[in-house]
């Protein structure tokens, strides 16, 4: 359940039984103190623990973006069976792609299969050389990303598929112009993303 966030200036008390976490996107959650048993939410908290320490100076975050983090209260409040359970702990905690700002998304291994992702990977080994051992940077900035992560997740018809493939090319740049477009304005830009398979 998402908590009113309309209220940011007033001091608010959360409701015994309850919890505040917060999403990559800074959406406030409201979370059963059940669910800590849970074995997904036991997941997110560690990954938030080693992303981020343990401090009391600043709210609870977990890795994911309010869509994602829905969709999981949807699901354990629904209950799930032990295998689609660990399934979902598998898929959360083995995957994720960050930005040079180091923010997180969660990518599906399914997404290594789709053609978009593969013509970003095909792209990045142009631009950048695909390394061995280290991440991948791909080659496009972080409101491409939200969006591509966005509608691959939803699905997309073949012919929707097409003409995002057809757009991503315009959307590369060589290193110098990141790397001046990033010294010029790196408050708002992005110049592309650090993919790292755990």
């Amino acid at each position: 359940m998402m908590a009113n966030a309309d209220n940011s200036n007033k001091s608010s008390v959360v409701g015994k039984g309850y919890f505040v976490a917060y999403t990559m996107d800074k959406k406030p959650f409201l979370i059963p103190l059940a669910f800590l048993i849970n074995s997904i939410f036991q997941a997110l908290l560690k990954m938030s623990e080693e992303e981020f320490g343990l401090s009391s100076n600043r709210p609870l975050t977990f890795l994911c973006d309010s869509v994602i983090m829905s969709y999981i209260v949807l699901l354990v409040r629904r209950g799930l069976a032990k295998d689609l359970e660990k399934a979902v702990v598998n898929s959360i905690s083995s995957n994720s792609c960050s930005s040079c700002n180091k923010r997180r998304f969660v990518i599906p291994l399914a997404f290594l299969s789709n053609s978009i992702f593969l013509e970003l990977f095909k792209m990045s080994g142009e631009e950048f050389g695909l390394p061995g051992d280290g991440p991948i940077k791909l080659p496009c900035d972080s409101v491409v990303m939200n969006y591509i992560v966005s509608i691959v997740k939803r699905g997309l018809a073949k012919d929707m598929e097409k003409a995002v493939l057809n757009s991503i090319p315009t959307y590369r740049c060589s290193s110098d112009v990141y790397f001046n477009q990033v010294d010029a304005d790196q408050q708002s830009l992005c110049y592309g993303f650090q993919v790292n398979w755990l």
